[in-house]
């Protein structure tokens, strides 16, 4: 899967560890670091890997010659997230002709809600290399 080895998806410690059409798994494995001082995981983390989960269940429904582009993302933090990994599953609700709407849960290491999100993506044929 392209994603796994895409360097944005290495540099924020992620990996998709399952597709089907309309539907993506991400995992993302943050260093201690990336904690505030309450030991939460930082919530720019939590919106990565939302916005590659939704990101890749379109990306699963459209065609090969074809790109998606996040144009809006929506996100609910419902809890500290404490534990990784965090996961999040994607799902596509409406895939139209030039934009594609996905909702994504996000759950930390103990399997808990920690976010949602909703998003819009931009469908759209992929232009010749420059």
């Amino acid at each position: 899967m392209w994603f796994n080895t895409w360097v944005g998806a290495r540099l924020l410690w992620s990996e998709c560890t399952a597709m089907t059409a309309g539907r993506a798994e991400v995992e993302m494995r943050p260093p201690d670091g990336f904690r505030n001082p309450d030991g939460a995981i930082h919530g720019g983390l939590i919106s990565a890997v939302a916005d590659q989960a939704g990101g890749l269940a379109v990306h699963s429904m459209i065609g090969p010659d074809q790109t998606s582009t996040t144009v809006h993302l929506d996100v609910q933090f419902l809890r500290a997230a404490r534990s990784a990994p965090l996961r999040a599953v994607g799902e596509v609700r409406r895939l139209a002709r030039t934009v594609g709407f996905a909702s994504v849960r996000v759950l930390d290491g103990e399997g808990d809600v920690c976010a949602t999100a909703a998003g819009t993506w931009s469908v759209s044929t992929r232009s010749a290399p420059r």
